[in-house]
């Protein structure tokens, strides 16, 4: 049971570090400054329409200060702008400027590099298996975790 158990740690937090690792390879290799983690606001962004810092924060089970910050950076980049939300003038909606879509298409095509690297001797049905079984994991534990 204690080999599972650090058989599973060890398998999510190595597959995660080494996501970022290949993020911030492709970032340095690109000249682009910054954490991976401007990647997946970037790519929040880009996939959420008329995207809120809230939003971003709900998505990635990440403080909203922290995903304000990042945004903040992000204007200061020229990698996007907000624009405030007519119907609730307290939220901005943010946009990806063409500097930053161009940004996220470097960076999008990175992170597709390295999922196709992990999937590589993997069969489409081990995979399907692999998402089913991690998903239920997923569910197990949202399920008993309270968001603070």
């Amino acid at each position: 049971m204690e080999d599972q158990a650090l058989a599973l740690r060890s398998l999510f937090i190595g597959s995660i570090d080494s996501l970022k690792i290949a993020m911030k390879k492709a970032m340095m290799e690109q000249n682009i400054s910054g954490s991976p983690l401007l990647f997946f606001v970037l790519d929040h962004i880009q996939n959420i329409p008329n995207c809120t810092a809230l939003d971003i924060s709900q998505k990635m089970h990440r403080d909203k200060g922290q995903v304000t910050r990042v945004i903040k950076e992000l204007i200061d980049k020229g990698l996007v702008t907000k624009q405030i939300n007519q119907r609730d003038r307290r939220s901005n909606f943010i946009f990806l400027t063409e500097e930053g879509k161009a940004y996220h298409r470097i960076l999008k095509h990175a992170d597709n590099d390295a999922i196709t690297l992990m999937k590589t001797n993997i069969s489409s049905e081990e995979l399907d298996t692999f998402l089913r079984v991690g998903q239920r994991m997923l569910q197990n534990i949202q399920s008993h975790i309270k968001e603070p």
